[in-house]
């Protein structure tokens, strides 16, 4: 009822026609009308559940986001890259260019996000197919060879330190259609320490997949890894890197607890 006037007729209307996993119609609208003639609209968003949710979310991740253009310039190939669902006419693409350089260079909280979310998922709901992505991407572009890494041409560098971003301005030769507010000095720093962990949370998915898949012996060295990033990273944000300067924001505190939950906490 409403106003002391019973419902009389009760409509439910499709509005768009985009499905979810289980066949649920996302969005619908629903008409009451009322005895005294007035009539109520409800919108409704319907979600699948959400383990199927979280399944569309790193579907897209690993599909739609998965970046492998050959002869990237700044050596992002492959990865995944932020998506915008107005380029394209519509239709979406991801984002190779930013004023932000950061959201298209693989770091930070917004360019380390999709590969972050993807590594989350698959700790708990591991896909083969999208670790094996990940696994990609770590071996080739966040780590990457001893080459790569001299060169500068990865996330991380020997030392473990995680770069502010891989996109950055001023690239000779390279065709901009936007101003990047970082240079390559500024795309260079380490010194954030809420990047490192980003890169933590990929490494702890691929070894442990790699746990679940095949013999200690044959992943030590992803394990290890991992081991000396986590201590690199307790000692950076607690500012006790042997006399080193400390990371900026370590002393306020991390995400840690999140990112790791249940997993790691410190």
């Amino acid at each position: 009822t409403y106003n002391s006037n019973p419902v009389s007729n009760v409509y439910v209307y499709q509005v768009s026609a985009i499905k979810s996993i289980n066949d649920e119609t996302s969005r619908v609208r629903v008409v009451f009308t009322f005895s005294d003639g007035q009539t109520l609209f409800v919108q409704y968003y319907i979600h699948p559940d959400s383990t199927d949710h979280i399944r569309l979310f790193s579907n897209a991740l690993s599909t739609k986001q998965w970046f492998t253009q050959e002869h990237d310039a700044f050596y992002r190939n492959p990865s995944f890259l932020n998506f915008d669902r107005r380029k394209n006419n519509g239709k979406g693409d991801v984002i190779l260019q930013d004023n932000l350089a950061w959201i298209a260079g693989l770091s930070d909280e917004c360019g380390a996000g999709p590969s972050v979310a993807l590594a989350s998922k698959n700790l708990y709901d591991p896909d083969t197919n999208q670790i094996a992505l990940l696994s990609q991407y770590v071996e080739n572009t966040l780590w990457g060879s001893d080459s790569d890494r001299l060169a500068d041409n990865t996330v991380q560098d020997n030392a473990y330190g995680v770069r502010a971003s891989m996109f950055y301005s001023g690239l000779p030769g390279f065709n901009y259609t936007v101003k990047p507010c970082w240079d390559k000095p500024r795309s260079l720093t380490r010194w954030r320490s809420y990047n490192y962990p980003h890169t933590l949370r990929e490494f702890m998915t691929q070894t442990g997949s790699q746990l679940h898949k095949t013999s200690k012996s044959s992943c030590d060295h992803v394990l290890q890894r991992g081991v000396n990033y986590l201590f690199l990273l307790v000692q950076k944000c607690l500012g006790i890197a042997l006399g080193k300067k400390r990371c900026i924001y370590g002393q306020d505190g991390l995400i840690l607890r999140l990112v790791h939950s249940k997993r790691w906490v410190l």
